[in-house]
């Protein structure tokens, strides 16, 4: 049964002269409608609105919850953790077990926290004491390893008025204006200073002195030799720098191997005005009584860089007398090649693996043409790395020569290859010396290189005005071979002075020699067979070597392609000429010993002169 939709006319029921008999169908209809809505009630739906409480609304869910309106949750999460926490500190996502820990920072050794720095440490350093996690702020000592700075002034009240003085006044009273590190003493005349490294800067003349000098000096009273590099002067006391050179000519860097005060004086009995200095420990002296400190002047070091501050500054590495200069990643050197001092770069690997290209050392120019840049065609484009050796013989003589032509000046390269197991060794190559030019293209355009070289050699000379220089015997390639020593046996299975291995050229040639130096002056030469007769070439003709019927015979080859062979003996061992003509395609063999035998029947005279 469904639920009734239609709608029941009252035409028929809504005027008081209306007839039954006409109301009747519409009065069964209605009968029909309430019977249908009985019967759907009496189907269930009728008890659900039975159910309804008066007074009843639509139910509308929220949208947020408390915790206390879910049963038993308040319980759960306090076994857990603290509802702010996973409100706040949990991040996203995670989750809880039974086994989580609460994290506990350690106590020991090197877990530890930085002292407070609270007010009245300013300026000192972090101190590990004796004892393990001992940690303390403590002011640095006097061997501090630099970067203390002091300014003070020198004034007129140990010579009379500003600028009016009558004598001259040598030396001045020293106030010290700021001193954070607390790293000098001040005191009168002078500052003591702890043994280091120095920098004097000049920053201001207040007044200058009645002579209108402005140079001063930096000396001390001792004569112990105490401020390096002195050498009296200003009334016998030691000077910075030499003798009459104060502070501005010798740019304001000292040493003192020990502790010493110095003071302000006037240079060779000037006056000194009225002036501010800035005074800077540089770093702290590192050498005995003799002196050895560094002296760091414009030098600048940032962690493992070293650099000069000064703008287009030079940096040097000197040693000191018959010391080694050295670069290297090692601290020690087992042994050098001859027997003379010299600097070094080194690289040191005694743990070396196989399977890895070790390029150790190397000097490399790394160059862009800078884009604004127009074509160029100037001799002056040149960029290289140079091994240079310059020898003045100041009109002496060294007359001493070697086979080796290893007397004399030279850029010398050697490699060594030794065993120094007890089982044999094989190396697959081994080189001397290797000279590589390496051309390529990384971007989208072609590259072109008109002539190039992968070694080339040259001598130069240079003859002054007035006078002759003389080569006896040049070589522009010399090869010596080998040089043989030791108690061993020494296995040479060939040796070849100049090889030519064929590569990937359409033309190819061992060696080119041109018009001005075509000669070659040669002992014995020998031509390895070749399969074929050469490729025909403009302008020149070919010797050669090949086979003919097992034997090794030498040919010619003119421009034309005619071959003729001039090893003129056949497989009997007689003498014969022979010939391939490539114009008429003619091959001539003619066996020129029986040729003469028979010219000897008919002439009756003797050609053949047979020993």
């Amino acid at each position: 049964m469904t639920w009734p939709t239609g709608t029941i006319s009252t035409t028929n029921l809504d005027a008081g002269t209306d007839s039954p008999a006409s109301a009747r169908a519409d009065i069964k209809q209605m009968a029909d409608n309430v019977n249908a809505i009985k019967d759907e009630f009496q189907d269930g739906d009728g008890a659900k609105l039975s159910a309804i409480e008066a007074n009843a609304n639509n139910y509308s869910h929220p949208a947020t919850h408390s915790i206390s309106e879910v049963s038993t949750l308040q319980t759960a999460l306090d076994a857990k953790v603290d509802d702010s926490q996973v409100l706040t500190n949990v991040p996203a996502g995670a989750l809880f077990t039974d086994n989580d820990t609460v994290y506990t920072h350690p106590t020991t050794d090197g877990n530890l926290h930085v002292p407070a720095t609270s007010t009245t440490n300013n300026g000192k350093v972090l101190t590990a004491g004796a004892t393990a996690g001992s940690l303390s702020w403590e002011t640095p000592s006097a061997g501090s390893t630099g970067g203390e700075t002091c300014v003070f002034y020198v004034d007129s009240t140990s010579g009379g008025n500003y600028g009016g003085e009558s004598t001259a006044p040598y030396r001045r009273t020293i106030n010290n204006m700021t001193d954070p590190s607390s790293y000098y003493s001040v005191s009168g005349y002078g500052i003591t200073l702890p043994a280091g490294t120095y920098m004097l800067e000049h920053l201001q003349t207040v007044i200058n002195a009645v002579d209108g000098h402005y140079d001063t000096a930096l000396a001390n009273s001792n004569t112990n030799g105490t401020i390096l590099s002195s050498s009296g002067g200003g009334g016998g006391y030691n000077e910075i720098g030499t003798q009459n050179e104060g502070i501005y000519a010798f740019g304001g860097v000292f040493t003192l191997a020990t502790s010493t005060t110095v003071d302000i004086r006037g240079v060779s009995g000037y006056y000194v005005p009225t002036q501010y200095f800035k005074l800077t420990h540089i770093v702290a002296q590192s050498g005995g009584s003799g002196g050895g400190g560094a002296d760091l002047g414009n030098l600048e070091v940032d962690d493992t860089e070293l650099s000069v501050s000064t703008t287009d500054g030079n940096l040097y590495l000197e040693a000191n007398g018959t010391g080694i200069a050295m670069m290297s990643n090692q601290s020690e050197v087992d042994s050098l090649p001859g027997n003379n001092t010299r600097n070094l770069m080194l690289y040191k690997n005694h743990s070396s693996t196989f399977g890895t290209r070790h390029y150790s050392n190397q000097i490399l120019v790394d160059a862009k043409i800078d884009g604004s840049e127009s074509d160029s065609n100037s001799s002056s484009d040149r960029w290289r790395n140079i091994l240079q050796v310059d020898l003045d013989l100041n009109g002496k003589d060294s007359t001493n020569t070697s086979s080796y032509l290893s007397r004399g000046p030279q850029n010398a390269f050697f490699t060594t290859v030794y065993n120094s197991g007890s089982s044999s060794s094989t190396l697959g190559n081994a080189n001397g010396a290797q000279n590589v030019l390496t051309a390529k293209t990384t971007g989208s355009g072609n590259l072109t290189i008109t002539e190039s070289a992968a070694h080339s050699a040259s001598i130069e000379t240079n003859a002054g005005s007035g006078t002759t220089l003389t080569f006896d015997t040049v070589y522009g390639y010399s090869s010596r071979g080998f040089s043989e020593g030791g108690s061993g046996t020494n296995d040479v299975d060939k040796f070849c002075h100049f090889h030519a291995r064929g590569g990937g050229a359409s033309y190819e040639l061992a060696f080119v020699a041109d018009t001005t130096a075509g000669q070659s002056r040669l002992n014995d030469i020998f031509l390895q067979n070749k399969s074929s007769d050469p490729s025909l070439r403009s302008n020149g003709s070919h010797i050669y070597a090949k086979d003919d019927a097992g034997s090794s015979e030498v040919y010619v080859q003119d421009e034309a392609g005619n071959v003729t062979k001039i090893s003129p003996h056949n497989d009997a061992g007689d003498w014969e000429y022979y010939s391939i003509n490539k114009n008429t395609g003619k091959t001539v063999r003619v066996n020129m010993e029986r040729m003469i035998r028979k010219l000897e029947e008919f002439t009756g005279e003797t050609f053949f002169d047979e020993d």
